[in-house]
């Protein structure tokens, strides 16, 4: 990928999900009239759930877009037409229904709608509702910033050497995508590579590759447990008692373990003497989990500058494109602007949607004075920032504190289970998630975010 790929991209064409809804609604109305004068063989309804699995995968890559949702629910209505006229009519239940009414069905409905261990046994409830919980966990860890805090923090140790620091990075995503949900790690840690390779100003064909690292690191070297991994753990549902924790640790740990040297070695090969000039960073940079922080907490969303400008195209005009390619190879978003001499009103605007509104002008003239060199008016503007950081930075510590003391409850739970399966497994992730959740209650925008 060069750094015009995204003018070579073609543009994403996004499908009505509520024309492909009355689509879905009208071939199941269709599946079920045929039916009744068409005896469908009973593979259809495999073949259906084939399908739904490839378009979920197809129409979320390809130029054509279609939302998971309408895809989903749009094939639920025509598999439950398919198995209403394939299965039903000739089924021994309905049979039994037929002869002795309701009452046939009274203990089952009794079991399993009325229990917890009826709801397990029908659809796995401990283990749908414990992959819940967890998503939730990570979600509530992620808006802490406590990734980036470790990131920069390890960056800064080792005088900002990227191998090593991805390397240690890349054991510790590994190490709690074992215990915490490793489909939700992929993101936090996708977004921490694409974070330093920008700040150490690499070619953007490993950006590419920080993907792949990320998929691997959080889904092949996470599965030495069978908590964090959705497939490992509905096995380990599916074959207990003989699919327990050790199978995991005695089988797929060693290729964990391997996979991730395996990967540290490719790290090394491809970014082998890669730096990021610790003392040559911006304010904002160096800074980089209270920034984002305050952008959660003020704005709601969170974004890397490079993700920042692609929705102000319209403002930034002609020198969009340039400006994205300084953000590519490293350049903070208000020196990048004056560069390419965009005017000082939307300079300001977008410095303010980006970091903070009251600090907008702070912002501009910090990085006038940065690109000028002057330093005597530039240590106002520069204080001011930096002082409304430090007290921001109180905040941040304060959620991740209680973010790390929800892993306390997690572990406890997670530990009980494992010695007595009477306790749900789903309590260690609510539990966690329900601590990690009140270090961010007080921030609104965090909260919905």
């Amino acid at each position: 990928m060069n750094s015009h790929s995204s003018e070579n991209s073609p543009e994403i064409i996004s499908i009505s999900s509520k024309k492909f809804l009355l689509f879905s609604l009208v071939l199941a109305i269709a599946m079920f009239l045929l039916g009744q004068k068409i005896e469908f063989p009973k593979a259809l309804i495999a073949a259906q759930v084939l399908l739904t699995v490839m378009c979920l995968f197809v129409f979320g890559s390809i130029r054509y877009r279609i939302d998971k949702n309408a895809i989903t629910y749009g094939a639920v209505m025509v598999i439950f037409a398919t198995f209403w006229t394939v299965w039903w009519p000739t089924s021994s239940m309905k049979e039994q229904f037929s002869s002795e009414g309701f009452s046939a069905f009274n203990p089952a409905l009794k079991h399993y709608l009325l229990t917890f261990h009826g709801w397990d046994e029908l659809v796995h409830a401990d283990t749908m509702l414990f992959i819940l919980g967890l998503t939730l966990f990570v979600a509530c860890i992620a808006q802490t910033r406590l990734l980036e805090s470790v990131s920069f923090a390890v960056l800064k140790k080792n005088k900002g050497r990227v191998v090593i620091t991805i390397g240690i990075l890349a054991a510790l995503v590994s190490f709690f995508s074992g215990i915490l949900d490793g489909v939700s790690m992929i993101g936090l840690m996708i977004r921490i590579l694409v974070l330093l390779l920008f700040l150490a100003k690499v070619r953007d064909e490993a950006l590419i590759y920080a993907v792949m690292v990320s998929t691997v690191v959080t889904t092949v070297c996470g599965m030495w447990l069978a908590y964090g991994e959705p497939p490992n753990l509905i096995m380990k549902a599916n074959l207990s008692p003989h699919l327990d924790n050790s199978f995991f640790l005695r089988y797929c740990m060693p290729v964990a373990i391997l996979s991730f040297f395996i990967v540290f070695f490719n790290i090394r090969k491809k970014l082998k003497g890669t730096k990021v000039d610790i003392q040559k960073l911006d304010l904002l940079d160096l800074h980089t989990a209270d920034v984002r922080f305050l952008q959660a907490e003020r704005h709601g969303q969170v974004m890397l500058a490079a993700e920042f400008v692609d929705n102000y195209k319209d403002l930034l005009g002609d020198q969009y494109s340039a400006i994205e390619k300084r953000l590519h190879e490293g350049e903070p978003l208000g020196v990048a602007m004056i560069r390419e001499k965009i005017p000082l009103e939307i300079r300001q605007k977008l410095l303010g949607l980006y970091f903070s509104e009251e600090l907008a002008e702070d912002l501009d003239l910090h990085f006038q004075h940065e690109e000028t060199g002057m330093d005597e008016v530039k240590d106002r503007s520069y204080l001011r920032i930096k002082n409304t950081i430090q007290a921001l930075s109180k905040q941040r510590i304060r959620t991740q504190w209680i973010g790390t003391i929800a892993f306390i409850p997690f572990i406890a739970l997670l530990i009980w289970h494992a010695i007595d399966h009477d306790i749900p497994l789903f309590f260690a992730s609510f539990a966690g998630s329900l601590v990690a959740f009140a270090g961010i209650f007080s921030f609104p925008k965090i909260r919905r975010l």
